[in-house]
């Protein structure tokens, strides 16, 4: 695996302070994070001086941020205004982005994931994504269940938004923790994937879906790099470590990136 394009979700450290956060992440041996929106990691709507701040953090921790994991899209807006204030909180992460350095943002399909939902923010996505084109972002909907795990309807909604800068955040273990084949996803919407989380799970003996450590469940971490070089997908691949209660974030991100050399 080409380890320059390999990120770590600061999602494991979000009760952590921001410096502190980034430090584990760089010390486990990454040297790009997947910031999660949200304080006290990223503001939604940032200010100068925060954006300054996390300049500053993230140059004295040796870390580049890769990715920003906003929600934009996640309330609905009904009005004129609130589609406008959405908009604006949207342009104020992506101008942070752009300072940061960051390739892309994640963007939320409505809370509730619904196909209806979802498609009622197309206006709002067309927008978002004209205005990311125009930085040199991209945007994508993690497959987190309900439309966003839909890949014929995920293709659908690219096509109806209409942008090269706006798709999919591939997650294949979101997709079999939700009942989807992740490899049959793949080949549906892997013309329209701008970025990709890498982690690990398995069906337990109760029925129950569980995350473990790389490698140790039904995750095929060797066939998606290649399918990722098949379809020419050049941009970040971030691990997303929720397993804390296995171990600790200290030592279980230190763990995944020697295990991602192996890839």
């Amino acid at each position: 695996m080409d380890l320059s394009r390999l990120s770590a979700c600061s999602i494991p450290l979000r009760k952590r302070p921001l410096r502190e956060a980034l430090g584990i992440i760089r010390d486990a041996g990454f040297t790009k994070v997947d910031l999660l929106g949200g304080e006290p990691h990223f503001a939604p709507s940032p200010n100068d001086e925060q954006v300054a701040e996390l300049q500053a953090a993230a140059r004295e921790s040796g870390v580049r941020i890769a990715n920003l994991g906003t929600y934009y899209g996640r309330p609905l807006p009904s009005t004129k205004d609130e589609a406008n204030a959405e908009l604006e909180a949207a342009r104020r992460g992506m101008d942070a982005a752009v300072k940061l350095g960051a390739r892309s943002l994640r963007i939320h399909p409505g809370k509730d994931r619904s196909h209806e939902t979802g498609f009622a923010l197309v206006p709002f996505f067309r927008d978002v994504a004209r205005e990311a084109e125009q930085r040199g972002l991209y945007l994508g909907i993690e497959t987190h269940g309900g439309l966003s795990s839909d890949a014929p309807a995920m293709v659908e909604l690219c096509t109806q938004v209409g942008s090269r800068h706006f798709g999919v955040l591939f997650d294949p273990c979101n997709c079999a923790q939700n009942g989807v084949d992740y490899k049959e996803a793949w080949s549906i919407f892997k013309d329209h994937v701008t970025h990709v989380h890498l982690k690990d799970g398995r069906m337990g003996p109760e029925g129950k879906w569980q995350r473990v450590h790389l490698g140790e469940g039904e995750i095929d971490g060797r066939w998606l790099l290649d399918e990722l070089d098949r379809a020419g997908y050049d941009g970040d691949i971030a691990v997303e470590y929720e397993i804390g209660e296995t171990e600790a974030p200290e030592t279980g991100l230190k763990r995944w990136f020697e295990y991602c050399r192996t890839l």
